[in-house]
C-alpha cells in the first residue's frame, strides 16, 4: 500500500479532528504552532465502517444458525437411532413355533420303551422314505417365507406342507395334499410340514438319529434358520427324534 505524507499548517490543524477529505486519517491531530505530518491512503484503498449494530446482528446470525444446526443433527441422530432399532428388530425376528398336532406318516412308526413312545423309526429296507408330520405356527404380526431345508445332505431329504386341517377334518392331510416348499405363512396361521426321511445303508449295531431339522426362512427382508425340534409340539412333554439306524430288536417294540 502506497502512502502520502504532506504537511499542513498550523491554523489547519484543531484539536482531536480526523483529516478525511479524501484521506482516510490515521493519526489524530494534536493542536500546536508547527504542521504535523499526516499518513493517509487513497480513496480507492479506503474501506467503509461497518454500522454500530453489525457485531449485534452477527451474532444473532450465528446464534441461529447454531439452533438449526442442532436441530438437524437431533433428528439425524432420532432417525438413525431408529433405523438401528428396526434392524436388530428384523435380525432377530422368530415369530415360527411348534402347533399342536403331528405324527408318523408312510413308512414312518413309533416305538416303546414299554411304557410310552419314545422315538421315531423309518421300517423298510434301506432307501426306503418315511415321514413325520408337525404342524407350525406363525405367532408374529408379519408373513413369513419358508424356502426349505438348510441342509440338504443328511437323511431327511425334502421338505413338504399341507393344510392344517384338510377338508375331511384331518389334521395335517394326507401326503396326495403336501406339496413342495417355498410356501408364506400368514400372520397367525399354522400349517404342516412333512419332513420326508430316506433310510441309509446303515451298518449294526450303529444308531444313528435325527432330534431337530434346520429350516430356511425369510421375513423382514432377512434370512434364517429355525431348528425345528422334532417331537418338540405342545401335546408331547418330550423330544422323540427319528432313528434311521437301528437293532434291529427296536422293530419289537413298535407301538
Amino acid at each position: 500500500m502506497n502512502h502520502a505524507f504532506r504537511w499542513l499548517p498550523s491554523w489547519a490543524v484543531s484539536s482531536n479532528v480526523h483529516v478525511v477529505a479524501g484521506l482516510e486519517a490515521h493519526n489524530t491531530l494534536n493542536s500546536g504552532d508547527v504542521g504535523l505530518p499526516v499518513e493517509g491512503v487513497s480513496g480507492e484503498e479506503g474501506g467503509a465502517e461497518l454500522p454500530p449494530d453489525a457485531p449485534k446482528d452477527r451474532r444473532r446470525w450465528w446464534r441461529r444458525r447454531a439452533v438449526l444446526i442442532a436441530s438437524v443433527l437431533a433428528v439425524l441422530i432420532a432417525l438413525a437411532g431408529s433405523a438401528i432399532g428396526w434392524l436388530v428388530y428384523a435380525a432377530t425376528y422368530q415369530p415360527l413355533q411348534p402347533g399342536n398336532f403331528g405324527g408318523p406318516r408312510l413308512s414312518m412308526t413309533t416305538v416303546s420303551d414299554g411304557i410310552r413312545e419314545t422315538e421315531y423309526i423309518v421300517t423298510g429296507r434301506p432307501l426306503t422314505v418315511g415321514a413325520v408330520e408337525f404342524s407350525l405356527w406363525n405367532s408374529g404380526s408379519t408373513a413369513v417365507r419358508l424356502l426349505g431345508l438348510a441342509d440338504n445332505s443328511g437323511p431327511v431329504i425334502q421338505l413338504r406342507w399341507g393344510p392344517e386341517v384338510d377338508k375331511n377334518g384331518l389334521g395335517g392331510g394326507t401326503y396326495g395334499e403336501a406339496k413342495p416348499l417355498p410356501v408364506t405363512l400368514t400372520p397367525n396361521t399354522s400349517i404342516s410340514l412333512w419332513f420326508l426321511v430316506q433310510r441309509p445303508k446303515c451298518q449294526a449295531p450303529l444308531t444313528e438319529e435325527i432330534s431337530q431339522v434346520g429350516i430356511r426362512w425369510q421375513s423382514l427382508g432377512f434370512n434364517h434358520v429355525y431348528q425345528f425340534q422334532l417331537g418338540a409340539a405342545s401335546y408331547l412333554p418330550y423330544d422323540m427324534p427319528i432313528a434311521v439306524c437301528y437293532p434291529a430288536a427296536a422293530l419289537k417294540h413298535i407301538g
